[in-house]
């Protein structure tokens, strides 16, 4: 049976998880979010902790990190993806409706 996580325990970790996030994530706002992120999961899931927290800490901080640059990379290929896309000038696009309108008077009429 796991006993249960001490609220001590988790913050007899908190300065190693951060200092460990900012070397994971390289940028402290972000490594902030992760080390909260890690105790709040270990609190809610309570782990079986046998031993030292830190290897299932350090799992969910380095699994952040996936997640963060993951989500990084798509945002980068959605904004490329919107900078390549062509925009094009009102006179193109108004001339664009009149085709069609006439061409639809052509079929129509």
């Amino acid at each position: 049976m796991n006993r249960a996580i001490e609220p001590d325990e988790l913050l007899a970790e908190a300065a190693w998880l951060r200092r460990l996030a900012v070397r994971l994530a390289g940028d402290a706002e972000q490594a902030d979010d992760l080390a909260q992120d890690a105790v709040v999961a270990a609190w809610q899931k309570q782990p079986e902790a046998r031993g030292s927290l830190r290897p299932w800490l350090g799992k969910v901080v380095r699994d952040g990190v996936k997640m963060l640059r993951r989500g990084r990379g798509r945002r980068a290929a959605r904004e490329g993806a919107v900078a390549t896309a062509s925009v094009r000038e009102p006179d193109e696009l108004l001339a664009e409706a009149r085709l069609h309108q006439a061409l639809v008077t052509a079929v129509t009429g």
